[in-house]
């Protein structure tokens, strides 16, 4: 079978996607950039099986109007896809070589909203996220194409994990593959948490996870850098470097963080620290000692807000 490239062209709904996510950029950049790290990575190695290979993110497009909080309706959906194609706001599918390339358009909705299912309108609380075969396009024909729209979650890596699912489902041919590895659980690829998905050639989930950076016990610096280097990939670098004592931390890294989201990411970091230090418990534990010490030591007041 041959290889076509996936792109991903997001179309983001709602003016939240356009204010500083949690580090200190937009939560569209965001997004896009760990997209990007997903789709031109190791993660889509076991879907050339079906056809789908390495790609990128295309050009995305934030549509500012706010969804209704009462929800989202398939017709308002409808209209927010074909105006961002049709306006020129994110490539068409006649941009792209579609002998080569797989474009894949997915609707992310502002966090909170629910999709109301039709006709009925009853909040559809059992979806995160869905993808289906239409032509918003008006230029002509796109055989096959698929789209997806997405809820968007309390955190952005939850919101990733809905799309990556949906994207390795859309093109595969072979049904709901990512839905038969969700009992396996999510593990961490290129450094980025996703979802497994059934690769029929090796008759098991993929992708295999990153290999654990413990091959041998770390020292105690070879932890805490360990620590620091997890924590900083999730909350960025601030605004450059200065000494705490002995140790180089950001300047001021905390200042876009409310209180809310400085405690997800410390959630995050102590989950991460867990995954690639347990083949230690000692390295573990030590770890997760440090990264809670960190945290009382450079919490700013500002942040407790």
């Amino acid at each position: 079978m041959a290889t076509k490239q996936m792109v991903i062209i997001p179309i983001y709904w709602g003016g939240w996607w356009a204010t500083r996510g949690p580090v200190g950029r937009s939560a569209a950049a965001e997004m896009n950039g760990i997209l990007q790290t997903i789709v031109g990575g190791r993660y889509m190695d076991c879907l050339s099986q079906y056809g789908i290979g390495r790609g990128y993110v295309a050009r995305s497009y934030v549509y500012p109007v706010d969804p209704p909080a009462s929800g989202f309706t398939d017709s308002m959906r409808d209209y927010v896809f074909s105006l961002a194609i049709n306006q020129g706001h994110v490539p068409t599918p006649g941009d792209f070589n579609l002998n080569l390339q797989r474009p894949f358009y997915c609707l992310i909705v502002k966090p909170g909203v629910e999709h109301l299912l039709d006709p009925s309108l009853a909040p559809d609380v059992n979806s995160g996220a869905y993808h289906y075969s239409k032509n918003y396009w008006n230029g002509g024909p796109w055989p096959g194409g698929q789209v997806c729209w997405v809820k968007g979650d309390t955190t952005i890596a939850g919101t990733v994990q809905r799309l990556i699912h949906e994207m390795a489902e859309a093109y595969s041919g072979a049904g709901e593959i990512a839905d038969k590895c969700q009992g396996a659980g999510s593990v961490v690829v290129d450094g980025v948490t996703v979802p497994q998905y059934w690769s029929v050639a090796d008759n098991s989930c993929c992708p295999e996870p990153d290999p654990s950076p413990i091959g041998v016990s770390f020292s105690r610096i070879g932890v805490y850098v360990q620590v620091v280097r997890i924590l900083f990939g999730i909350i960025g670098d601030g605004g450059g470097l200065e000494l705490r004592g002995p140790t180089p931390v950001p300047v001021d890294p905390w200042g876009w963080l409310t209180k809310g989201e400085l405690k997800n990411a410390f959630e995050r970091a102590e989950s991460m620290v867990e995954q690639e230090l347990g083949g230690d418990d000692q390295a573990r534990r030590e770890g997760l000692r440090f990264l809670r010490e960190f945290k009382r030591m450079l919490q700013a007041p500002e942040v407790r807000r």
